[in-house]
């Protein structure tokens, strides 16, 4: 995250994806939300934690922040 992510992202910490733990983004459960990693694989399994928390519209951004830094898409530092 620290070296570059969407603008407007919000990092979840690994301690509470692991534990399948939301509260910050609670306020979010009704509106979409794309969940985005280095190359898109772990962001399944995040994803789908998100839709059994009762997150309504969760999808996962394709290629990663690999694909969308190799498309040239800007980044914040």
């Amino acid at each position: 995250f620290k070296k570059g992510h969407i603008l407007g992202a919000q990092q979840i910490k690994t301690e509470a994806l692991n534990k399948g733990e939301f509260n910050t983004l609670e306020k979010y459960k009704n509106t979409p939300i794309i969940v985005v990693c280095a190359m898109g694989m772990t962001a399944k399994r995040t994803a789908a934690q998100m839709l059994k928390s009762g997150f309504e519209q969760v999808t996962v951004l394709k290629g990663g922040m690999n694909a969308w830094q190799g498309a040239n898409l800007p980044i914040n530092k």
